[in-house]
This record gives structure tokens, sequence and C-alpha cells, in this order.
């Protein structure tokens, strides 16, 4: 699966890095393809139950423990073959598309004004 088939999939948008790589953003992260596997990637980011982590599935690896500017606990996390999708995307806080239908296209259309 690529990365535009998983977005697509579960509504989301495609973005580029700093680095001109196609990636999911979040608030808390990213979410990204390593050859066939997804992958989730959060820096800096506020400390979690590592269970929460854990329900993401695959290979878990948590940074140390450090202070941020705000003396709050912060970590980096890194998730190689994440098998939750729907996890994944909870813990990074990927906003979702909004799909309109038919009946809510109409009702737009017609709260717009008539040129003269």
């Amino acid at each position: 699966m690529t990365i535009e088939q998983f977005a697509e999939k579960h509504r989301l948008r495609v973005t580029r890095d700093d680095c001109n790589d196609q990636v999911i953003l979040g608030s808390r992260g990213h979410l990204y393809f390593d050859g066939e596997d997804l992958c989730l990637m959060a820096l800096d980011t506020r400390l979690r139950v590592r269970s929460k982590w854990e329900a993401c599935g695959g290979k878990l690896w948590l940074g140390a423990i450090s202070r941020d500017e705000r003396n709050r606990g912060a970590q980096d996390v890194k998730i190689f073959g994440v098998t939750n999708a729907r996890a994944a995307t909870a813990m990074v806080r990927c906003r979702v598309k909004r799909i309109l239908s038919e009946e809510e296209k109409a009702k737009l259309i017609e709260r717009l004004p008539v040129p003269k």
C-alpha cells in the first residue's frame, strides 16, 4: 500500500516535509511509509502512557524523557510497522478530511449569493 492509497482510505491529507518526503501530518507527530510499512514519529511530545503507544502495534522506540520550555515531560517516539492505523492516527491527531454528502452540497449552493 502506498501513502496516497492509505490517505484516501482513511480520508487524510498527504503533505511534504522538509526533505520533500510524503507524510501525513498530525498535531503531535506524523505518519509515513518506509517501504511497505506504516511508521509513526512524534518528536518532543508530551508524555503518554506507554500502553497507548503500544496499542498502535509494531516495534516501539521511546526516547529519553526531557523537559520542555514549560518544565513538562517531553519524549521522542518512533514506531516501525504500525498495525493499528486507527490508533496511530488518533495518537498523532491527524485531521480527517470532511466529505460532504450531495444534500449538504445542495444546501451550500443554495446559500451562495446570486451574481448580478
